[in-house]
């Protein structure tokens, strides 16, 4: 099976040349013809060590261009055929092979309008590296070697079977790529090279790495099924290694979901047994005497929803980039989509609870103090009930309120309640989670795909004397 390897040239030398003017034809009708941009470069650099591209870096020697074929080769953008910018078989692309690398030459044509848009781009800047997709020929024992270097595996591409393209690309955030590199000569050179002397060299795996790299798989091969990952519902089950980077990521910024209470649910739908925050222990007596008083257990009927959400990744990251990149960028996502959902359910629970108005400060304090003081409490507060209570100024013209705290609350400010929800609220919500998070190829209309998280869980107030809803009376 054909292996195609990709690799990001940062120092390429990208540059687009202005049309030369003293060599454009006289004829009024050759110039008009002549609509062509020339753009120049390296698509690929001999002797330059890549980054780590899986426990190896790679440099190409070289004689490795030695007998290819050049002539089917294509220019194009980020590696799309649909679009192409140039080829040697039309004439307006040339390859030349130097001491440096692969220099390359384009006559690129300012008619076509996403041509065009790729020329503005490189002459922005927006658009500097370029990228080449070539094959190994993994029958020649000596087309790819590898070697101990200052303590680090680097892999030699010898003799490069076929050159499909060279592309210039953008990969913001990211340096050289690489993707379905075919690992199984670097395999076979760790084996044997610590079968013996250095088995420090074999990193021991388990079943935690296997599951994110399975994970992983299925969101570079868009949704195939493969071993070592655990599906529900057609999706791909979040493994919890992953969930627990998601929740510290979360823990800086805005997580409700961390201040309710959260409770594991086996299924999406049931009972659960909760104690009342009123309860209290009674003895043997008092049962026998009032066998109503034991309503300090109650049943809660929960129904987990799913909620959806859009996980975008760019077609370079998912092509282009190492499987850790590709975590990294599914935990950002996925911790972002995550968190404003659980924020957003549990804040629209808060208001659900009937709202009383306050007119001032003494109104607001008074709200407060006539919480129930076993209670811990807290202040959840949108701007405009904010700015209200921070511009207040005494009789000497000072600000009556000096920090972010009312009567030694602290003031958490978000738009998402509805002017302010004060008190306890891991006593008030119990957000019942079906604690599966799952992610899953989607079309998401006609023209465009990607991946969908999906949620199960709901939310519920189930201590309403926990909390207090309060909204500013309007002047």
């Amino acid at each position: 099976m054909k292996t195609i390897e990709r690799r990001l040239i940062k120092k390429s030398e990208l540059r687009a040349l202005a049309p030369d003017k003293d060599n454009e034809q006289d004829s009024e009708k050759e110039t008009k013809k002549d609509n062509t941009t020339t753009v120049e470069g390296y698509g690929l650099l001999f002797n330059t060590l890549s980054k780590n591209l899986g426990g190896f870096k790679e440099k190409i020697d070289p004689k490795a261009l030695n007998n290819v074929d050049l002539s089917k080769v294509y220019m194009l953008f980020n590696h799309n055929y649909d679009k192409p910018l140039a080829s040697v078989e039309a004439g307006n692309l040339s390859l030349t092979v130097d001491d440096k690398g692969l220099k390359f030459v384009a006559n690129l044509d300012n008619s076509v309008s996403y041509v065009s848009d790729v020329i503005n781009q490189v002459n922005n800047g927006n658009i500097k590296n370029c990228s080449f997709s070539f094959d190994v020929d993994t029958t020649d024992d000596q087309a790819e070697v590898f070697s101990e270097d200052n303590g680090e595996t680097v892999r030699t591409i010898n003799k490069i079977k076929d050159l499909f393209d060279v592309s210039l690309v953008t990969i913001p955030a990211y340096d050289e790529a690489t993707v379905k590199v075919d690992t199984r000569s670097y395999n076979n050179y760790k084996n044997v090279k610590g079968s013996k002397d250095d088995m420090t060299v074999i990193k021991k795996e388990n079943n935690q790495d296997k599951e994110v790299r399975s994970f992983v798989g299925f969101v570079k091969s868009r949704g195939e099924q493969r071993d070592g990952l655990t599906t529900m519902n057609m999706g791909s089950v979040v493994p919890n290694s992953i969930m627990v980077d998601i929740k510290d990521l979360n823990d800086s910024k805005l997580n409700l979901k961390s201040r309710v209470d959260v409770r594991v649910v086996p299924s999406g739908s049931g009972a659960l047994p909760l104690i009342d925050n009123n309860a209290v222990a009674l003895s043997k007596e008092e049962l026998a005497a009032n066998p109503e008083l034991d309503n300090a257990i109650k049943n809660v009927d929960y129904k987990a929803k799913t909620y959806v959400g859009k996980i975008a990744l760019s077609q370079e990251l998912v092509d282009d980039s190492e499987d850790v990149d590709i975590k990294n960028a599914l935990i950002k996502d996925m911790a972002n989509v995550s968190n404003n959902t659980y924020n957003s359910k549990i804040t629209n629970a808060l208001n659900s609870e009937k709202a009383e108005s306050v007119k001032d400060l003494d109104s607001l304090m008074k709200a407060i103090l006539t919480m129930d003081p076993r209670f811990k409490k807290e202040i959840l507060m949108d701007t405009n009930m904010y700015a209200f209570v921070r511009t207040l100024k005494d009789n000497t013209g000072n600000y009556i309120v000096k920090d972010d705290t009312i009567l030694g609350l602290p003031i958490t400010v978000t738009n998402l309640v509805q002017g302010a929800v004060i008190g306890d609220l891991n006593s008030a919500v119990v957000l019942f989670d079906r604690n599966n998070v799952t992610i899953n190829w989607q079309d998401f209309d006609s023209y465009s795909q990607g991946l969908a998280l999906a949620l199960r869980f709901d939310t519920q107030v189930v201590a309403p004397e926990a909390i207090k809803h309060v909204t500013l009376a309007s002047a």
